[in-house]
């Protein structure tokens, strides 16, 4: 059921209108009460890959009216009134926020917000490639609808004022892109580049329950929340293929109709205390999970007719369950044993249960490489079960200590413990064990951060901190009857991290300042695989960003930002002896400068300059992989406001030119735009 609609901000905002006109010069002498409208008017001309522009901008080419009402009376009696909304229709974009209160019986509040999120219809990008080196969705015009309805009730009573009642429901509907690429193939070339898209229908329905007192100085509160999910999804893969092959051309559809309900208790309290120098916390949360899904695939040659080939997927429809119950406690100490000096301590433990049930049913005859039709009996079935315990412990301590009046040093520690135990078993159609699987998977974390702020003068101030991390993952699996088959075929993985950090700003003047960040990180992967030696990736970025806030007149203001990122990774595939797939190097740049100038009190006027370019590809250049990104893409916005004085309207007409170019190896789809506004806007009461 959808209690969204196109007309619902529409007829909402009409009868606060008719209400507000109604009640006439009574409002208009209430210097409590205030009424505006405004109207937009937006047309975007775009000349290029509208559908990339779209997913970039989420603007809608073509012209569009919107308009929005603001409402806000305040009654004799201390009972407030606010009703703010606005709506575009033809961009389904819809805002409403509306608020009812009063001291003695408490307030009402509802929120409706609607948006459209659109998404490339193309692919990846091959630029070796002659006939298929670009694909998109030509007849789909992909966009999720995102919606949200809160309604929320504060009632006042006497002795229990922060009681909380609230639903709120979600919903996504539409049909969006997904990264997980087709196989398109060109002769004997096969690469991953066909776009794909799942069409989505989602809502989601939430409850709570909340509620705050006083409990012997303590601030103790409880929270009760129920969420039920549903959704039904639609995915489309199609292969596609210069060759006559009927398999490198087929299609492939899943169906998944997932169901979830959750309910979720939470305590915490919390309590002051040694005259505010010391903090004591300490909450616990119960979170109990039920999932049910139902799965179809349904595999067809390029004309749509249902087709089985080699190595089939033709998956009748299926049924998979999830049970989860979670609990974890936090607690929290912090205390000031001096005035310099400020030590805080955390603890959490978490123990989580999942038990998981699937059946597959497979349609695996009969089947051919040149395809056959399936016969819709089933052939064979995959019965899962999985039973999963976790137990997780984390410690977390800090300090902070003033050293001087100007200069404060801060250190931090954390550290985690987690044991992950998985019992795995498959079993056929006739009950026999096909294969099992148990596995302890135990993880051990820690992280530590030192640093110093130093603020010598209002003029200058900076913070320095190095951090570093270490992970420690092991997999030991103690029974495994397919050993090397089945996904616990990775031994132990293990992660070190070092991030340095250091920022300053230095405010020269009242009408100059500047600051400056500097961010360095290196990672080192070391991953075991069954029976083979470590193998090592790392990865390293730089991060430099400058900002300058020029004001030489009060009237002119002027922001520039700079940011560049350099990034490279490198991988064991590099070594390898057949094809050598190099290390990544990426490097962007992005500029920001915008501008506000005001001549008089009436008249603004302002601009913001985006310009961004990065040039990865070289290093993928000789392998053809598109695995990288070359493309430059700037956006100029012009804007100004008159607000005459003594007059109840004002202006508002806005510029936004966009420019999207990519290079002939990495991708396709440039354009430009140009888009303009104009807002009227006219204050009533």
């Amino acid at each position: 059921m959808r209690i969204f609609s196109n007309n619902i901000f529409l007829t909402f905002s009409i009868g606060l209108t008719i209400i507000v006109l109604r009640a006439g010069p009574s409002l208009a002498e209430d210097p409590k009460t205030s009424f505006e409208t405004s109207v937009t008017n937006r047309c975007v001309d775009v000349k290029g890959d509208v559908a990339k522009f779209r997913a970039h901008s989420w603007v809608k080419d073509g012209c569009v009216q919107g308009g929005k009402i603001f409402f806000d009376q305040e009654s004799s009696d201390g009972t407030l009134m606010t009703f703010d909304g606005s709506i575009t229709p033809r961009d389904n974009d819809q805002d409403i926020d509306f608020l009812l209160s009063n001291d003695k019986w408490g307030n009402v509040h509802i929120a409706y917000d609607m948006f459209k999120k659109y998404y490339d219809i193309s692919g990846g990008y091959y630029y070796p490639f002659t006939t298929l080196r670009s694909n998109d969705l030509e007849n789909l015009d992909l966009g999720l609808n995102i919606g949200n309805l809160m309604f929320e009730f504060n009632p006042n009573f006497e002795n229990f004022h922060d009681i909380n009642f609230t639903y709120e429901r979600k919903i996504k509907d539409g049909r969006k892109s997904r990264l997980t690429w087709t196989p398109v193939t060109e002769g004997a070339l096969t690469r991953n580049i066909g776009p794909v898209w799942q069409d989505i229908d989602e809502t989601v329905d939430i409850f709570s329950v909340k509620g705050a007192t006083t409990v012997a100085g303590f601030d103790v509160k409880a929270k009760q929340q129920w969420e039920f999910f549903e959704a039904y999804a639609v995915r489309e893969e199609k292969n596609l293929s210069t060759n006559a092959t009927a398999s490198e051309k087929k299609r492939r559809r899943q169906e998944q109709e997932p169901i979830t309900k959750s309910m979720t208790t939470a305590l915490s309290g919390e309590k002051w205390y040694n005259n505010e120098n010391s903090f004591v916390s300490s909450a616990y949360r119960f979170a109990k999970l039920n999932n049910n899904e139902r799965e179809k695939i349904v595999e067809s040659n390029e004309a749509g007719v249902p087709t089985t080939f080699s190595n089939p997927k033709q998956i009748l429809p299926s049924y998979a369950a999830n049970k989860l119950d979670s609990h974890t406690w936090v607690g929290h100490y912090m205390t000031k044993p001096t005035q310099k000096l400020k030590l805080s301590g955390k603890v959490k433990t978490e123990y989580l249960k999942k038990e998981g049930y699937s059946h597959y049913n497979l349609d695996a005859a009969p089947n051919s490489a040149g395809g056959s039709t399936p016969n819709g009996i089933m052939d064979s079935q995959d019965n899962n079960f999985s039973n999963n315990s976790v137990f997780n412990v984390g410690e977390n301590l800090s300090l902070d200590y003033n050293i001087s009046n100007d200069m404060t040093f801060f250190t931090e520690a954390e550290l985690g413990q987690l044991r992950n135990h998985i019992r795995e078993e498959q079993k056929n159609i006739n009950n026999v064990l096909n294969w099992e699987r148990e596995t302890v998977a135990k993880t051990t974390k820690g992280i530590g951060v030192v640093g110093v702020r130093y603020v010598p003068t209002h003029k200058f101030s900076t913070t320095t901190y190095v951090r570093h991390r270490l992970e420690n993952n092991d997999y030991d699996d103690k029974a495994d009857t397919v050993l090397g088959v089945n996904s616990a075929f990775i031994d132990s993985m293990r992660l070190n991290s070092d991030e340095l950090a250091t920022k300053f700003t230095l405010k020269l003047t009242q009408w100059f300042q500047t600051g400056f960040r500097y961010q360095h990180t290196r990672n080192l992967y070391i991953l075991r695989v069954e029976n083979q030696d470590s193998a090592l990736s790392r990865m390293k970025s730089h991060t430099f960003t400058y900002d300058i806030l020029f004001q030489p007149i009060e009237s002119v203001l002027t922001n520039l930002s700079f940011s560049r990122q350099t990034f490279s990774a490198t991988t064991p595939a590099a070594s390898k002896s057949t094809v050598k797939i190099p290390g990544f190097n990426a490097d962007v740049n992005s500029w920001i400068l915008s501008n506000s100038y005001a001549p008089f009190q009436e008249l603004t006027f302002s601009n913001v300059f985006y310009y961004s370019f990065a040039d990865n590809f070289n290093d993928y250049t000789s392998s053809g992989l598109p695995l990288a990104v070359s493309n430059a893409h700037y956006t100029v916005d012009f804007n100004a406001n008159w607000a005459p004085k003594n007059k109840k309207w004002s202006i508002e007409p806005h510029y936004t030119y966009y420019n999207y170019q990519g290079t002939s190896v990495s991708e396709f789809g440039d354009y430009s735009a140009s888009a303009v506004w104009f807002t009227f806007k006219y204050d009533w009461i």
